[in-house]
């Protein structure tokens, strides 16, 4: 029996198209708020509260999905978070979709970037030494508001020694005022709220990301000295 050294992912099939997205996921993403509607429903501060205080999050395990408190996040995390998105691309589209190699508690692992900037800020987690994995597009945030809700994907979650942290991938010439309400707004009161850190990671100098892509090169290389030959 032939074993990889590669962390368990998923498979989806070409016929399938990687745009599917799961029936277990799709009855998730139903019954929500427009984006006008959310942004004059978190005008009103008790609504606002319950919804921060509501939040949960939905896993998927690659068969099925699991409604999760948020403060159970890092246990899912260390267990191996699957995307809840499959990301997919076309002529049109502002996004470039990448595969990124990294390690994940030593292992290498590959995980789907929908972006250069985000890849690039992928790059710079595998220069910080307490970052052991992450996942992107882990989980869905919903937050009840009445009978409807608001959702988001957060981009990336990313296990550490101390825990974990949630970031999301925006450049600031994308940030509308809805996106600006979401990401710059509710995701860091929520999740701050839940003890979870989280950062908005905007855009980067040229020459900060040239650095990163030079620096990305040489990240797994091992050193000469440790060469067989």
């Amino acid at each position: 029996m032939v074993r990889s050294d590669f962390i368990t992912g998923t498979s989806v099939s070409a016929r399938k198209g990687v745009r599917r997205t799961p029936s277990q996921i799709r009855t998730h993403l139903s019954n929500t708020l427009s984006n006008d509607e959310a942004l004059a429903a978190l005008q009103e501060p008790e609504v606002r509260r319950r919804a921060v205080a509501g939040c949960t999050a939905v896993i998927w395990d690659g068969s099925d999905t699991r409604i999760i408190r948020l403060d159970a996040l890092a246990g899912v995390a260390r267990g191996g978070a699957l995307p809840v998105r499959r990301l997919g691309s076309h002529m049109q589209a502002r996004s470039n979709l990448m595969l990124h190699t990294t390690r994940s508690s030593g292992r290498p692992a590959v995980v789907w970037a929908e972006s250069k900037l985000e890849e690039l800020w992928m790059i710079a987690l595998d220069r910080r030494a307490d970052v052991t994995g992450y996942q992107s597009q882990p989980c869905i945030l919903v937050w009840p508001i009445g009978t409807k809700k608001i959702l988001q994907i957060p981009d990336l979650l990313i296990t550490t020694d101390s825990g974990i942290e949630i970031a999301s991938v925006r450049s600031e010439s994308l940030l509308n005022d809805y996106a600006r309400a979401m990401l710059a707004d509710l995701m860091p009161d929520t999740l701050g709220a839940h003890g979870i850190d989280y950062t908005l990671r905007g855009s980067m100098p040229r020459q900060h990301a040239v650095n990163l892509r030079l620096l990305g090169a040489l990240r797994w290389k091992c050193p000469v000295t440790r060469e067989e030959w």
